[in-house]
């Protein structure tokens, strides 16, 4: 007992004194992540010195004041985290981007030294634009333009019309603030002015309640008429009850005082398909020959679709996954059989119930004609599948294909992997085999893309680092000859990160064809900037 006490000691032994000699790797994501820690406290003293400058130069108001001790405590928090043992890269650069943005608003707040000649001016004119719309609505409301429920209206307008007058009021109002409330004063003159144009529109809605009316009058008419000849079956009925009430509910809203001409005008269209269905109904009696001849041609169709599918099923080109969906399709059948013999059966519910029939024939037809396309492309899929293996070993045996782009084609064999299988299971659909062609033929073209773009790569590294060194040397030369600005000295040290940052990315391995170019594009537009600080002396 005590050898085994013993033996297990020397075992914690060995496992602290190496893990008390460890040491950390210093491997290149840690060297990112300590020069992020550096760029993001640089970063934050900037933007403090930022602050600090428009506040003494008065381009902060109370207001903006307030948001940066909200934006300062977001700031300190940034600090705290980067400050904290463990960050990882991924955290760091979320705070690059953090401060980035609290950056950018602190320069706006800078940029627009609170407008005040502006905010004053939009202050003035909404007042005044506030007090013409007031007169507006008392001219209109003299003049008898005005009706009560339009005067319910204005009650609550002016509601708004008040609130808006309180944040004119406001101290610390923005420009774009003052600017909303200005659209919103344009919204209501123009409903003042709709009101105040539109006199109730009297003889107009008079007029349309008396047309609402009268065709109410005739449609109860038609289906009294209708099922007095025997022309409205049961089923009709019921649905002419839920029809009758909204009739009533027609008839109560023409009754209602304050109707405006676009409610009665909307209530006309609905008494015009009330009518059109009450004539559809009378036109189609329960003993309609051409119903009975729809039951009959349903029936008739409904024993074919089956016989085409027992046919299909017994020459084995129905799959199990299609016997499935043949057993919810005959479920459908099923009850479109128990709706023929239904009575009091429409004839628009019956040449309904004709193309739900047609399009489940079209089905069977579809799945027995496929079987031997889906056969066909099965061994078409495999065939690519091994072209697409084959192009990437070539390309892997060239050089051609780069660790990242080895990484990516470990996902893409996954895919394929996946593809290969779905094609082996049974049941495939011509649908599915076909979108496995499409990805299949999408991988070919990944692996062409990533084997013909190895060498535009190298070739753009090579121009990329050129160029970065010429931004550098005109830039040492415009600084020597005196053309660049305190100003725009920080402007170029921020350059300098960002081309630091462009360098390190180009050395990175793994570099695409893509982002190769868009580091190009970036280089190309630091290059414009230098020349343009060097040619503009202050």
């Amino acid at each position: 007992m005590p050898k085994y006490v013993s033996g297990w000691g020397l075992v914690f032994a060995a496992v602290l004194s190496s893990c008390a000699f460890a040491e950390p790797p210093e491997d290149h994501q840690f060297r990112q992540v300590r020069q992020c820690r550096e760029d993001n406290r640089r970063a934050h003293a900037e933007v403090m010195q930022l602050f600090q400058q428009a506040r003494a130069s008065g381009n902060i108001d109370r207001r903006e004041a307030h948001q940066f001790q909200a934006m300062e405590a977001r700031l300190d928090r940034h600090r705290d985290m980067l400050r904290r043992d463990g960050l990882t890269l991924a955290e760091c650069q979320h705070l690059s981007r953090e401060i980035a943005n609290e950056r950018a608003t602190v320069q706006q707040m800078a940029a627009s030294p609170n407008q005040h000649a502006q905010v004053r001016q939009c202050r003035e004119d909404n007042r005044r634009a506030h007090a013409e719309v007031m007169q507006l609505f008392q001219q209109a409301r003299a003049s008898g333009n005005i009706d009560r429920r339009e005067a319910h209206q204005f009650q609550a307008m002016e509601a708004r019309l008040n609130r808006h007058r309180d944040m004119l009021r406001r101290d610390g109002l923005t420009l774009a603030e003052c600017q909303h409330l200005s659209r919103e004063l344009a919204n209501e003159r123009a409903a003042v002015q709709q009101m105040a144009a539109s006199p109730n529109q009297h003889a107009q809605v008079r007029q349309c309640r008396e047309d609402n009316r009268r065709v109410h009058g005739e449609i109860m008419q038609q289906f009294q008429q209708a099922r007095a000849a025997g022309r409205i079956d049961p089923s009709e009925q019921q649905q002419f009850n839920a029809m009758e009430a909204r009739l009533h509910n027609h008839r109560n809203m023409l009754a209602r005082d304050g109707l405006t001409l676009a409610e009665c005008q909307h209530i006309g269209r609905e008494l015009a398909n009330e009518r059109a269905h009450v004539q559809r109904m009378a036109a189609s009696p329960a003993h309609d020959p051409r119903v009975r001849q729809c039951r009959q041609d349903n029936q008739r169709a409904h024993g074919e679709v089956w016989q085409l599918f027992q046919q299909a099923r017994a020459a084995g080109r129905i799959s199990p996954a299609e016997q499935q969906q043949f057993s919810a399709m005959e479920a459908r059948l099923n009850n479109h059989r128990n709706m023929l013999a239904r009575d009091g059966l429409t004839l628009a519910e019956c040449q309904h119930i004709s193309r739900e029939i047609a399009n489940e024939r079209a089905a069977v037809q579809r799945m027995a004609a496929s079987h031997s396309q889906v056969r066909q492309c099965r061994q078409d899929n495999q065939r690519a599948h091994g072209e697409v293996w084959q192009l990437f070993q070539q390309a892997r045996a060239a050089g051609r294909i780069s660790p990242s782009e080895q990484q990516q084609f470990s996902a893409m064999e996954a895919r394929l992997n996946n593809h290969r299988n779905m094609l082996a299971r049974d049941g495939l659909t011509l649908a599915e085999c076909q979108h496995i062609s499409r990805e299949i033929a999408n991988e070919r073209a990944a692996v062409q893309r990533m084997a013909a773009s190895h060498s535009q790569v190298r070739q753009c590294r090579q121009d990329n680092q050129r160029v970065h060194g010429e931004v550098w040397q005109q830039f040492q030369r415009a600084r020597s000859a005196g053309r660049i600005s305190p100003a725009e000295q920080q402007q170029f040290s921020a350059m300098e990160a960002r081309l630091n940052n462009h360098r390190n990315m180009l050395a990175r391995d793994g570099l695409t064809l893509a982002e190769c170019q868009h580091l190009g594009r970036e280089i190309a537009r630091e290059r414009t900037e230098v020349q343009r600080m060097a040619a503009t002396r202050r």
